[in-house]
């Protein structure tokens, strides 16, 4: 389980080297670095993916880590390398198995959606992340206290978000997850696209939500697998045209086009639950 990059042409396919991302401290540990979503700040490449702490694969914490990734290594050829790498930690209440945390960049500071619904954001300055140790500590720069009307299951990270200057707002693409056999005779798992948009300053409410999934050609029709999932990863906006990576069930991975102005079309305003979220 390691993370390579690797460049693609115009029909993302494969062109060039493919570069291993070094994730590991201590090289004895499996590298078990999973999850990985290309974020660009102050024009700058970062990645953030999981992992596990004591290189176990199961059963084990797993917690949130954020690379700077260079082009070029000391001998001139065109491959990816890890410049600096450190974990990323909230002031409190983080939980055994960290996740899906949604980066975005805004007013000069990397910011990551810590849950999406309700939302619940925390932020890294520059100073920050130069300083010098291994672990960064967020700080809490918005939280919900409302959460909204969620549809085909809880709603979940997913890709970077990307800011629509024509709208004024960030997009990103989630995925919900949702159980329709907890059995464990049958147990079987459904995972979602969604687009949804948010606002540009604290708390970050969500403002517009997709109404249906989207979901590619023959992503739910294997009746020999209990887990059916689109499972969003990426995406560009070139135009009125986005191109969505996503994993299939997996096992396999692919890339959408979708016209990003009809997506947008068919955005719906949110609606939020009568009462706050508890604890909040």
């Amino acid at each position: 389980m390691q993370i390579a990059v690797v460049h693609l042409d115009d029909e993302f396919q494969p062109i060039g080297p493919t570069s291993i991302l070094e994730t590991r401290d201590d090289l004895d540990l499996n590298p078990t670095a999973e999850d990985p979503r290309l974020v660009v700040h102050l024009e700058r490449l970062f990645i953030v993916y999981n992992s596990s702490m004591d290189g176990k694969v199961d059963h084990t914490h797993r917690a949130i880590y954020l690379a700077e990734v260079a082009l070029g290594d000391p001998e001139g050829r065109e491959t990816f390398r890890v410049i600096r790498r450190k974990k990323l930690q909230i002031p409190s209440g983080q939980q055994r198995i960290e996740k899906n945390w949604t980066p975005f960049s805004t007013a000069g500071r990397l910011h990551f959606i810590y849950t999406t619904n309700p939302t619940h954001v925390f932020a890294m300055g520059e100073d920050e992340w130069q300083q010098p140790g291994s672990v960064v500590i967020l700080v809490e720069v918005g939280r919900s206290k409302t959460k909204i009307t969620e549809h085909l299951g809880q709603m979940r990270g997913g890709t970077a978000a990307i800011f629509d200057t024509k709208r004024g707002v960030f997009a990103s693409f989630f995925h919900t997850q949702l159980v329709i056999d907890a059995s464990e005779e049958n147990p079987s798992t459904l995972y979602f696209a969604g687009l949804y948009t948010f606002s540009p300053t604290p708390p970050f409410e969500i403002l517009e939500v997709l109404p249906f999934p989207i979901v590619p050609s023959c992503s739910y029709q294997n009746p020999k697998i209990s887990l059916w999932a689109t499972y969003p990863m990426g995406f560009i906006r070139i135009g009125d045209i986005v191109h969505l990576s996503y994993g299939q069930n997996d096992n396999r991975i692919g890339v959408v086009s979708l016209n990003y102005e009809m997506l947008m079309a068919f955005m719906r305003k949110v609606t939020y639950l009568s009462q706050p979220t508890p604890g909040l």
